[in-house]
């Protein structure tokens, strides 16, 4: 039994074991379904804890409208019930909210907007989506649209279309970035109030007659990121839900440090504002080797050209897993290096011996 290291290579991107940002859209053709996964098909807030490489990613990008269109090829987008919004907490950008003279207090309003803006922005990339893959306009109510403009502090006739909002939404974030570094508690910004742009783009976008009716789910990863005055901020959102949209949220163990809101002694509790999935409590369950035995047996069919599960996973013993590990290329470097530096009486003893031994 010699395996290549291209062939453990490929084996393991099969299995999955690789992160899944790593995996890009290869991720959908891994994903199998878990069994909580039918908890999380509703409009109920859900929170996912576990720690490094429980799935949370990809469970939370699954649930994404790029993600159910990959999984489920034979449905038509415009018969879904929700449509599920990514996004991954990026930590350069929201430790830019914090300390340079200001206190947390001062960088909350400044925050908020950028939250705003952020989802408001995803919400108009999915539109521009479906507008897309359903080769059609979206139609929308010039109303809605004329309010929805105010909120945002953008001028009336900049924005005729789905396009036209999505392209002055980017350019606020990318003024507000420019601003961030260098801002004081005397600047004047046009700020937001907490998700009422994000109320006004959902329902504009909602009201139009291809989507009325559904709802967003805004899936936010790796939510530790956050400061903890801005999962505050992000906690008051998820308590302030509306038929809209809701969260679904993915957190590491004790990566959720602040339950409060906004609200002076208001917390956020389970079961009654949010859902909670336990990944602990999921992986002791006797279900979860049903699953992980699903996850390789589903993959098997791509593993016949290495040999099957049996070659890839293999019972090794500490000798034989160097042996793979070195490869014949570092075990040609490490006998020179050994060449050079001991007496030939004792290389003749090395020659007979594996480079793993």
């Amino acid at each position: 039994m010699n395996l290549t290291f291209q062939e453990l290579k490929n084996g393991n991107e099969k299995l999955g074991l690789y992160k899944a940002e790593w995996l890009s859209d290869k991720i959908f053709d891994y994903f199998s379904e878990p069994g909580y996964f039918h908890q999380l098909a509703n409009s109920r807030p859900c929170i996912i804890v576990g720690g490094r490489g429980t799935g949370k990613t990809t469970v939370l990008k699954s649930l994404s409208y790029e993600g159910q269109s990959s999984l489920n090829k034979n449905s038509n987008s415009n018969e879904w019930q929700f449509y599920g919004i990514y996004w991954k907490v990026n930590l350069n950008r929201v430790t830019s909210f914090i300390n340079r003279g200001l206190t947390e207090e001062d960088w909350q309003p400044y925050f908020s907007h950028y939250l705003n803006l952020i989802l408001c922005h995803k919400l108009t990339q999915f539109a521009l989506w479906y507008e897309k893959t359903q080769k059609i306009t979206l139609n929308l109510d010039k109303k809605i649209l004329r309010k929805t403009l105010t909120t945002l502090n953008i001028p009336l006739d900049y924005v005729k279309n789905v396009e036209d909002l999505e392209d002055e939404l980017d350019i606020l974030i990318a003024e507000l970035e420019s601003k961030i570094n260098s801002i004081t508690s005397t600047d004047q910004v046009n700020l937001t109030i907490l998700g009422a742009p994000i109320d006004r783009v959902s329902e504009l976008l909602l009201k139009t007659p291809q989507l009325e009716g559904k709802q967003f789910v805004f899936l936010i990863d790796e939510f530790e990121n956050f400061e903890d005055y801005q999962q505050r901020v992000m906690n008051t959102l998820i308590k302030q839900i509306n038929n809209l949209y809701t969260f679904k949220i993915g957190v590491r163990e004790l990566g959720w440090r602040n339950r409060a809101t906004l609200r002076d002694n208001e917390i956020l509790n389970s079961p009654a504002d949010y859902f909670k999935i336990d990944m602990r409590t999921v992986f002791q369950e006797n279900s979860f080797s049903e699953f992980a035995k699903q996850v390789v047996e589903s993959r098997i069919p791509e593993l016949k050209e290495i040999g099957g599960v049996e070659k890839l996973l293999p019972s090794l013993n500490e000798e034989e897993e160097a042996n793979i590990l070195i490869g014949s290329e570092l075990e040609l470097n490490i006998r020179k290096s050994i060449n050079s530096l001991l007496p030939k009486k004792y290389l003749k003893k090395l020659e007979s011996k594996s480079i793993g031994q």
